[in-house]
């Protein structure tokens, strides 16, 4: 019982955020609330990258990737999601020695719209996610793509209460699915 009410709390800390943020989103799908889903060191990147072929939008998204051995990363294959609905994913973040952890996450999906260059289809961070305090990361874009499906932007991750945090997906799209790949890369600036 316990645990099915915990899990509720969670689900409602980022339904509410949505809720006040996103009007008549509905959740598609929760991955890794319970264990969250670990970040992978830069050969094991490659190893997974090389067995992942079959993957069309996630081959698309490691073009844009960096191979550099002191990157973490997150993989979310080719995912569909349905109009009007976001997807979370809870991962753990590699390091947390009080130091700030850049971030780029790397979106690729088919061709999107955008209104007031806001993509129909957005991917952003959020911390402490199993608190009420839920706190989406500031990002910048640094490439909006919508006729070839890339959106690549930049933050900063601080000051986090614990390691876990989540990935949202949102398809603001009244009308299409959409299917979609992310990589997210995670580094520390080296002192």
């Amino acid at each position: 019982m316990g645990s099915a009410f915990g899990g509720l709390g969670i689900l409602s800390g980022l339904g509410y955020y949505f809720y006040k943020n996103s009007k008549n989103l509905q959740p598609g799908y929760v991955c890794g609330q319970k264990c969250p889903y670990q970040t992978i060191d830069s050969k094991t990147y490659q190893e997974i990258l090389a067995n992942k072929k079959k993957y069309t939008y996630l081959m698309k998204a490691s073009e844009k990737s960096s191979i550099n051995s002191n990157y973490h990363h997150l993989i979310i294959p080719d995912t569909e999601i349905k109009p009007r609905t976001f997807n979370t994913v809870f991962f753990e973040l590699p390091m947390t020695n009080n130091a700030n952890i850049n971030f780029r996450i790397i979106q690729v999906s088919k061709p999107y719209k955008t209104e007031k260059n806001i993509p129909d289809l957005d991917s952003n961070i959020f911390t402490n996610p199993k608190d009420k305090d839920v706190k989406k990361v500031p990002t910048y874009t640094k490439e909006l793509n919508p006729d070839d499906g890339f959106l690549i932007k930049n933050g900063t991750i601080s000051n986090v209460a614990n390691n876990v945090v989540t990935i949202t997906t949102e398809n603001m799209s009244n009308k299409n699915n959409q299917i979609y790949a992310i990589i997210v890369e995670l580094w520390t600036e080296i002192k």
